[in-house]
């Protein structure tokens, strides 16, 4: 059966086939035990599950162009890549999560037949509300975006990785009473992700003619996947939360979850 090498030279299959993944890790500041890059090469040559995940990540990076790519490099390997407990790597994953922004963006303006001749990723900047991703022509901005993730609850993540720890230590995981029925905290925080997210596209771009689109990626409570009626009954929130040229696009993360 044919693996993966571990990365040692820029001709390896590691580096061949997720070529942008492994220039991130190469140029990593932290890529030792407990870092977000140290297990990837082995993972995806032993895990199907996980290298199709990673797969699908490769694919959202190659998507951007050397411009974009450049500043996102920048930006991402300026992340805490270390693991913190139960919510493992959450500050790289939300900036990763910003590629696939991108290349919505990209697909939305060419659905529409907008011009634009950049997509430029924005830098942060303190006290001032900013997006990640603006379209430009001529040099004005045409069109922002700004990529908000929804993570599962504190108490789906302390249950996962307090099990996966029982299991690795002494072989066996304790069981829970599970509740498919959507809170009312959940209902909240996609809310105010969606509110929070139209503040700084507002704020970039008051133009309400612009196009302002709120990228949501939410990740489900294995709970909730149980009963697969809550992905239409979120999707149809979300989609309420529309408003002429502001838009709320999703990506839904979860068992079974819709493509």
């Amino acid at each position: 059966m044919q693996t993966l090498s571990s990365p040692s030279g820029p001709n390896d299959s590691w580096h061949r086939e997720f070529s942008r993944l492994a220039e991130l890790r190469d140029n990593a500041s932290s890529t030792g035990p407990g870092t977000f890059f140290d297990p990837i090469p082995a993972t995806v040559a032993s895990n199907p599950l996980a290298r199709e995940v990673f797969q699908e990540l490769e694919s959202d990076l190659a998507a951007l162009d050397e411009c974009a790519w450049c500043a996102f490099t920048s930006k991402l390997l300026r992340c805490d890549l270390e693991s913190h407990g139960h919510r493992g790597c959450t500050g790289i994953h939300s900036v990763l999560y910003e590629a696939k922004g991108y290349r919505y963006l990209k697909q939305e303006f060419g659905r529409r037949n907008l011009d634009y001749d950049q997509i430029v990723l924005i830098p942060e900047e303190v006290q001032k509300m900013t997006p990640d991703w603006a379209t430009f022509w001529r040099g004005t901005p045409v069109g922002v975006l700004e990529v908000k993730t929804v993570y599962e609850s504190d108490d789906q993540s302390k249950y996962v990785y307090e099990n996966t720890r029982m299991i690795r230590e002494h072989g066996k995981a304790t069981a829970r009473r599970g509740d498919p029925r959507i809170s009312d905290r959940f209902w909240c925080k996609l809310q105010s992700t969606a509110d929070h997210a139209r503040k700084q596209l507002d704020s970039y771009v008051p133009e309400r003619s612009v196009p302002r689109i709120a990228f949501l990626i939410v990740h489900f409570d294995y709970d909730l996947t149980v009963a697969p009626a809550n992905y239409a009954t979120v999707a149809s929130f979300l989609d309420g939360l529309s408003d002429g040229m502001f838009q709320v696009a999703y990506q839904f993360r979860g068992l079974n979850a819709p493509t």
